[in-house]
């Protein structure tokens, strides 16, 4: 018990320094990700749709925050042309994904998923819910709700 609480202290501390040291933005290599918060991005949920600019999207995919959802949306380009948007939620146990080059891993469990939102390994038996995403122009309309 006392190694786990003090594997605990340990990583608290270390992610609070690296999250005042500002280097907790770096995802994944080549990811665009928010510097500001989401609600001062622009970037937030109304009427049950998101909505933003084809540019905000890398061509390896994106994770975006957006106020109005619990967790971030990864984002990505298809070989036609469309788009793809996954809630990166685990589907096991509702746990925080982290990107990794491969795809996400589950901060709870170890559950992993491709980046196309597929279960490369559970606990986890679903694969990453996926939302709608229509382009029209130079816009992102994703339906979240």
């Amino acid at each position: 018990m006392n190694k786990r609480r003090e594997f605990l202290k340990t990583t608290c501390a270390l992610c609070g320094v690296t999250l005042a040291s500002g280097s907790a933005g770096v995802w994944l290599s080549g990811c665009k990700t928010l510097e500001k918060p989401a609600e001062e991005s622009g970037f937030a949920v109304r009427d049950g749709l998101l909505k933003i600019p084809v540019s905000a999207v890398a061509a390896e995919g994106s994770v975006i925050q957006a106020h109005g959802l619990s967790r971030e949306l990864y984002i990505h380009p298809n070989a036609d042309g469309t788009f793809e948007a996954l809630l990166l939620r685990c589907t096991h146990m509702n746990g925080k994904l982290n990107p990794t080059p491969e795809g996400f891993t589950c901060a709870l469990h170890g559950s992993r998923f491709a980046k196309t939102g597929a279960v490369l390994k559970g606990p986890a038996k679903e694969p990453l819910k996926k939302y709608p995403v229509n382009r029209q122009g130079d816009q992102l309309i994703i339906q979240v709700a």
